[in-house]
C-alpha cells in the first residue's frame, strides 16, 4: 500500500537521501519496538517498521539500476535477492532464541 508513495518520494528526492531516512527510521522504530509495554504500542511500531520498510527494497533495486551496467546488475540482483532470503532464513533462527528469554533481566 505504501510502496507507491515510496517510489514517488525515491524519485523526488534523492536515493541517497530517501534511503538514508527509511533505513534509520526503521532501525529506530525496531529499538522503540523493544521498549513497548502494551499491545496497541506493539502495533503501532510493527505500522511504521512496514512503512518504513516498504522504502528500502524497491530503492536499493532502483540504485543498483543506476550504478551497474545491465550484464553486471543481474549478478547484484541476484546477490541482493538472496542475501534477503538468508536473512529471512537466520531472522526466524534469531526471533526463536528471542522468545525463549522470558524473564530474563526482568523483562518479559
Amino acid at each position: 500500500m505504501f510502496e507507491i508513495p515510496s517510489n514517488l518520494l525515491l524519485k523526488k528526492l534523492k536515493p541517497h537521501i530517501w534511503l538514508s531516512a527509511c533505513m534509520f527510521l526503521f532501525g529506530l522504530t525496531t529499538v522503540c519496538q523493544g521498549l513497548v509495554q502494551n499491545y496497541s504500542g506493539l502495533l503501532a511500531t510493527r505500522f511504521f517498521l512496514g512503512l518504513f520498510e516498504t522504502g528500502m527494497f524497491p530503492g536499493c533495486f532502483y540504485l543498483i539500476g543506476m550504478w551497474y551496467k545491465r550484464s553486471e546488475a543481474q549478478k547484484r540482483y541476484s546477490f541482493f535477492f538472496s542475501s534477503t532470503t538468508l536473512a529471512g532464513a537466520f531472522g526466524g533462527l534469531l526471533a526463536s532464541a528471542i522468545g525463549k528469554m522470558d524473564y530474563m533481566r526482568g523483562y518479559r
